[in-house]
């Protein structure tokens, strides 16, 4: 097989992925206003739990890290020092 043929099918496998990530994007977006804590380990506890491997897990952490971030810019924000979660109204 050549290195051309191997690109193609990871195009293929990239673009699927992509969709998936958009999707994905899109529920958490829809969690801005249900969430009550920014953060659940038990959560990414669980999803990581499924995976055997380690460099899928770190890809998985970055996920989460960009969703969390996703939401804190859609105007989800965490006040750790009352205990209460704020929502601000920027969009």
């Amino acid at each position: 097989m050549k290195l051309s043929d191997i690109r193609k099918e990871i195009d293929l496998i990239d673009d699927q992925i992509i969709a998936l990530l958009v999707q994905r994007l899109g529920w958490v977006a829809q969690m801005k206003d249900i969430k009550k804590s920014l953060t659940d380990p038990k959560r990414e506890s669980q999803i990581l739990a499924k995976i055997d491997s380690v460099y899928i897990r770190n890809i998985y952490r970055s996920i989460f890290q960009t969703s969390k971030q996703m939401l804190k810019d859609r105007g989800f924000v965490t006040d750790t020092s009352a205990g209460r979660v704020q929502r601000s109204e920027r969009h």
